[in-house]
């Protein structure tokens, strides 16, 4: 019996020692937990952004076969310039 009454009391002394060392885990866990949320986060963040760009820039672009500038017809070009000719 001796054995149990130094087991109890080492058994409340390492109890007593162990809740500040929990506290502490628990809050470095916590810690942790947030880090990778707000990484996560970042990156959702990252990947939106992104998407939203592309599809911006894809909806500035003109449809496809769309010619935009200005151009001359090669033909009628060169018609018009042998007409004073005469």
């Amino acid at each position: 019996m001796a054995d149990m009454h130094v087991r109890t009391r080492h058994s409340w002394l390492a109890s007593l020692l162990l809740i500040p060392a929990l506290v502490v885990a628990a809050l470095f866990g916590f810690i942790i937990v947030l880090v990778v949320l707000g990484a996560v986060m970042l990156a959702v963040l990252i990947i939106l952004v992104r998407l939203w760009w592309l599809n911006r820039r894809r909806r500035q672009m003109p449809g496809e076969g769309a010619l935009e500038g200005e151009f001359v017809v090669i033909r009628e070009h060169l018609r018009s310039e042998q007409k004073p000719r005469d």
